[in-house]
């Protein structure tokens, strides 16, 4: 019988700093639904979380303090991404794209 491999949750400790810079930004700089608010809070601590490191050993500073400035950047960052995203409108191009593909009309 084969052993699944257990994901590694992250430490509360390595998280905490992300989050508190992550709700803030949210909360208090960003325009929006309370629903958008929180999902970008979550996609600034998922972004810190994973460039913490890096950044740490690349500026030697404190992973908390480091956390924290990610946590507040990245959600500002995240929103310009989707702000961007939603005025290029991909996902209409990609659809046409797929229909002049198959040949089907497209729809106006």
């Amino acid at each position: 019988m084969k052993r699944r491999h257990k994901m590694e949750l992250p430490k509360v400790e390595d998280l905490l700093p992300a989050v508190f810079g992550s709700l803030g930004s949210a909360w208090f700089w960003l325009k929006g639904s309370r629903g958008r608010r929180v999902g970008l809070a979550l996609f600034g601590v998922a972004a810190s979380y994973y460039s913490i490191d890096y950044v740490s050993v690349a500026f030697g500073v404190d992973r908390g303090v480091v956390g924290f400035w990610l946590g507040v950047f990245c959600v500002s960052i995240v929103d310009s991404v989707f702000k961007t995203w939603q005025e290029l409108g991909p996902i209409d191009a990609i659809r046409n794209t797929v229909r002049a593909v198959r040949g089907e009309k497209k729809d106006d």
